[in-house]
């Protein structure tokens, strides 16, 4: 103990668990190994002394250390020092060893340039501070590098790592002591979401490739199984090293369990870096991952669209197929996940086992306390490859596996497998194992069974004699001795049968055929082929000569969408697919992007031209039909063939009694490729209609596609009116088009709308069924004849093209038509093309103009009629109207307004462009005074609070209905101060004084009669009157505040 030379009283007691420290004036420091009772004060004489031995301090308010007391002896002071020494000397060791080490981990690319840079730049700036600078300037430097001027360090790096991985000694894994698996695969919660799923959204999951997950029914992990398994994983060799035999685990191997392709394109980050930040931004992803609780939300919604489909792979693979050991889902998977229509193009079975790889290799060496990958398939992979006496893992499962195996097989199996001592009791068994016939009493007592192979054709019936072959003599009833074949001709022979050889029958029992398929029926041998026949098990198989795979249709769909995604074309029901099938091509296939039902557009050659059919690939019982339309035109001619698809198990050889299109030779292109549009109609809808009776349906059919048929015949009706064609989309266009129907009707009317042409069907409303556009419903509504409405997905197609020349249009009206017109088109109308847009052009050319115009605050604006050219708006003004911005009216409702007024103004106008004198009186426009109105993009939709308020209230004006106008706050707990970031919707605001707002700070976020107050740039502030929270209604600013109980509003 050191004490000072004058006394001092001690006021500062600080006490630990073990030791106590007393700290007197910050310059004495006394340590006592044992308990301490704190006294009040403290006095000390004027010496300097050691303490050696324990002290016993009392409870009393005041006490003297004494010299008595405190003077150590010669010996007590060589212990110390000997003991001081013997610590510096081992410490010394200590750290000489751990320096000394095996081989360290070699450098990485950034610290061989770092040492090479720092070399150079320490010669050139020899004024400069030190280290520290260099090691600034080259992360200055490395961040600025290409890649290719990294790639000479890279390789460095790669060279000296990859002698460093052949030199150095195997890592000596950490000793573990868990004993309980700690582990995020989560099958029950996969499971409960799932069964929450819509039909299209189930669909949606198959097309993507995952359809073999909607057949899970096991919810729990058995954790000791797994725990043991792990200990038997061996990483580098990818094995299971289970009852003295290393099981390898290959991609295939998850195929056959989870049902996942295991072939196809690697999965690997890629996508562009803006693409994957505004992923991150839209699921909310931080460092550590993103909520699985949040895409629990997501998936609530009924949408099917890509935002579902990119929810469910990413909570599928954070919650069962390769969770990490963190909480939340991996946010490094948004990379491959940018594009959801290659998704069932990846080799799923590679990247899992990939991942499984490597999470077990990170827990053998002890980086992490929880297990990553997905270890259901691990379970499943040891019941389907160790056999145990008297298990259902004996018998022969579906594949996947993962539909076999539901918590009472489960349990079952686990219950036997204790009976036998516990996990490695059993025999190993082949795995492509793949039982084609048992006979057996019941399902717990098997009698007989025989190895077969998965069938690649239609027909079962040479399958199933060769394996009845192989079964040869079972046991039956005991002591009855029955050969399979012999049943068949007992049944159908005429004579008596004795007694007892019909017990042994009826007792006869066999797995259904289709087992491999998916079928998991045990079936009396009487009724086998009959339900064989009809079972929608039944196998298909796969069109292309060179492949020999058989499923189910569901199998077949899944397997083609992995395995030859790139052999055949997609499409979308209800949308016309423009197709080509070369000179040497008999077939093309087409896979529904819906549900991944697969179709065959077939071809035959006659003699005096091609036969065209179109056939689905389903067993041929299926009473699935699915309405086509097939189009092959040329120039003018078109011939058409509207039919329902037949159901054939395969690719049929030859043309089966079908419905047929033949098409002569002259319809050939140059090359001699026969050029067709197919249209599909989804089966679900016509059988169920959407509520609509067949006559609609039949209109729905018709507007859902570009006619001939009809078209010749109404054109050659002889009529003095002038035929004019509309072109329009949105709802605001039904206004126009309204007022020209009136106007038509009236005696003296110079015109009639000859056709209608507006955007193909697409998925709207919160269901996303397919629908026609607002002005194709609007049409239908008014009785306009459904095959003069066209929906081509281009102007310039030829077949829309030929259909509208055989119309013969005076003149083409357009109003928010939505598609570019080429110049083939503009010179079919004689009397030309006329547009209404609304702005006072030349003023916000493009496509948004009205809302270009209020996100600048525009106090005038109008709408105009003009020749359409081929220039964006640039045509001859043929008339205008002006019309004053209220600062309060948003985008929607200007728009409406604007066309209301322009549709007044067209048919005030129509008789002048009727007659030609439009085109003398029409003025060209003064480019010097163009303006552009872009496109808005869903980025501008963020509103930034340092602008001032007058420029925020335009935008929320401007962006009013899509893509709105977004803003971040946050809230600010009272007790702890957290932080709770939202994203709020604004929906109506307004300008207000600055000096209402109300705060402590100048991010503070005020509530003044019933409005959220914004402080905003230049001394301004935003009056918010209605917002919206993501997921919820618009609702006030009052109900709002009151949510908030007190808590703050600040600003972002």
């Amino acid at each position: 103990m050191i004490v000072t030379s004058t006394q001092h009283t001690a006021t500062e007691l600080q006490t630990e668990h073990n030791k106590k420290k007393i700290k007197i004036q910050n310059l004495t420091i006394i340590e006592f190994p044992f308990l301490i009772k704190k006294p009040q004060s403290l006095a000390l004489n004027s010496f300097t002394l050691f303490l050696a031995r324990p002290l016993l301090i009392s409870s009393a308010s005041s006490f003297i250390v004494t010299l008595s007391e405190m003077v150590p002896s010669e010996g007590d002071l060589s212990i110390e020092k000997r003991k001081a020494e013997d610590d510096i000397e081992s410490e010394r060791k200590r750290k000489k060893k751990k320096n000394k080490g095996p081989n360290p981990r070699p450098a990485c690319s950034w610290v061989h340039f770092s040492r090479e840079f720092i070399k150079e730049y320490s010669a050139s700036h020899p004024e400069s501070s030190g280290l520290k600078a260099a090691t600034k300037a080259a992360s200055d430097a490395w961040k600025s590098m290409s890649l290719e001027e990294k790639s000479k360090y890279t390789k460095r790096a790669r060279e000296v790592w990859d002698s460093y991985l052949s030199t150095a000694p195997a890592r000596t894994p950490k000793p573990r002591k868990q004993t309980k698996l700690v582990t995020r695969c989560s099958p029950g919660r996969l499971f409960n979401v799932l069964q929450r799923l819509s039909a299209e959204q189930r669909a949606a999951v198959k097309i993507m490739g995952f359809g073999s997950l909607l057949d899970l029914r096991c919810r729990t992990l058995r954790r000791s199984l797994c725990l043991w398994l792990l200990e038997r994983f061996n990483t580098a060799r990818c094995s299971l090293q289970i009852c003295g035999v290393h099981i390898p685990l290959s991609p295939r191997d998850v195929e056959i369990v989870l049902g996942l392709a295991a072939s196809g394109k690697d999965v690997i980050n890629t996508g562009p870096d803006d693409l994957i930040a505004d992923l991150r931004h839209s699921y909310n992803a931080t460092n550590r991952g993103i909520s699985v609780r949040l895409l629990e939300e997501r998936l609530a919604a009924p949408e099917a669209g890509e935002d579902f489909k990119r929810s469910f792979v990413l909570y599928a693979l954070g919650t069962l197929l390769s969770p990490t050991a963190r909480l939340d889902v991996s946010p490094s998977f948004l990379h491959f996940l940018t594009s959801m229509d290659v998704v069932h193009q990846y080799n799923w079975g590679k990247f899992l086992l990939d991942r499984l790889v490597r999470e077990v290799s990170r827990f053998h060496q002890g980086k992490q306390r929880a297990v990553g990958g997905c270890l259901l398939f691990l379970q499943l992979f040891y019941y389907e490859s160790i056999s145990i006496e008297g298990s259902c893992a004996s018998t022969s499962s579906a594949i996947p596996y993962l539909s076999s195996w539901g918590e009472e097989e489960i349990t079952e199996r686990e219950k036997r497998q204790r009976e036998l001592g516990g996990y490695g009791f059993g025999e190993v068994i082949c795995k492509d194992r793949c039982t084609g016939l048992e006979l057996s009493e019941s399902r717990g007592q098997q009698v007989g069974s025989s190895e077969g192979k998965i069938s690649c054709g239609v027909d079962h019936n040479s399958v199933f004699e060769q394996q009845a072959d192989q079964a040869g003599k079972e046991i039956m009833d005991g002591n009855i001795y029955v050969e399979e074949p012999n049943i068949s001709s007992l049944e159908a022979s005429n004579n008596a049968v004795c007694g007892n050889i019909e017990v042994g029958t009826e007792s006869v029992t066999r797995i259904c055929q289709n087992k491999e398929h998916g079928s998991n029926e045990t079936l009396d041998y009487i009724d086998n082929d009959i339900h064989e026949e009809t079972s929608f098990f039944s196998p298909c198989a796969c069109p292309l000569p060179e492949c020999h795979y058989a499923g189910s249709s569901e199998q077949l769909s899944l397997h083609f969408s992995s395995k030859h995604w790139d052999r055949g074309r997609r499409f979308r029901y209800n949308i016309p697919l423009p197709v080509s099938l070369g000179v040497n091509e008999q077939f093309l296939v087409l896979q529904a992007e819906e549900d991944g039902v697969l179709f065959l557009l077939s071809k035959g050659i006659e003699s005096i031209g091609n036969i065209v059919i179109v056939t689905c690939i389903r067993p041929s019982f299926s009473k699935d039909r699915f309405l086509y339309d097939l189009v092959a035109s040329r120039g003018v001619s078109s011939l058409r063939l509207k039919s329902l698809t037949e159901p054939f198990p395969g690719r049929v050889e030859g043309l089966p009694p079908v419905d047929f299109l033949l098409i002569p030779f002259p319809f050939l292109g140059p090359s001699g490729q026969l050029d067709l549009e197919v249209c599909i109609w989804s089966s679900a809808e016509l059988d169920s209609g959407n509520g609509m009776n067949s006559s609609l349906m039949l209109r729905r059919f018709f507007c859902f596609n570009s006619t001939t048929t009809a078209v010749a015949a109404t054109s050659s009706t002889s009529s003095k009116k002038k035929p004019l064609v509309f072109l329009g989309s949105p709802q605001v266009s039904s206004t126009v088009l309204d007022a020209l129907f009136e106007a038509s009707k009236a005696p003296n009317s110079l015109f009639e709308v000859a056709a209608i042409v507006t955007q193909p069907p697409a998925r709207r409303d919160r269901g996303k069924k397919l629908m026609p556009s607002p002005v194709a419903e609007f049409a239908l509504d008014k009785g306009f004849p459904s095959d003069l409405i066209f929906t081509p997905e281009r102007a310039g197609e030829d077949t829309f093209l030929s259909n509208l020349r055989a119309l013969q249009p005076e003149l083409c009206i357009t109003a928010a038509y939505g598609n570019i017109l080429p110049t083939k088109f503009l010179n079919i109308p004689p009397l030309g093309t006329v547009n209404i847009h609304p702005s006072l052009l030349p003023l916000y050319r493009g496509a948004a103009p009205v809302q270009r115009a209020l996100q600048d605050g525009a106090k005038e604006t109008g709408v105009s009629l003009a020749f359409t050219v081929r220039a964006l708006d640039a045509g001859p003004v043929i008339a205008y109207e002006t019309l004053e911005v209220d600062d309060q009216i948003k985008a929607p409702d200007l728009l409406a307004l604007l066309f209301s007024e322009g549709s007044k103004l067209l048919i005030h106008e129509l008789p002048s462009i009727l007659d030609g004198s439009a085109r003398l009186k029409a003025q060209p426009q003064d480019d010097s005074k163009v303006t552009l109105a872009p496109k808005i993009s869903v980025e501008e939709s963020w509103l930034s609070f340092d602008q001032e308020a007058s420029v925020l209230h335009n935008k929320v004006r401007a962006f009013a209905g899509w893509p709105g106008t977004r803003a971040k706050v946050a809230i600010v707990d009272n007790e702890n101060g957290r932080h709770n970031i939202v994203d709020l919707k604004i929906i109506t605001t307004r300008v207000c004084d600055h000096s209402i707002v109300q705060g402590d700070e100048v991010d503070d976020i005020s509530y003044v009669k019933d409005s959220l107050v914004f402080p905003c740039g230049r001394s301004t502030a935003l009056e918010v009157l209605e917002l919206q929270l993501p997921g919820k209604k618009v609702f006030q600013a009052a109900a709002f505040w009151n949510g908030l109980r007190g808590q703050k509003l600040k600003k972002l």
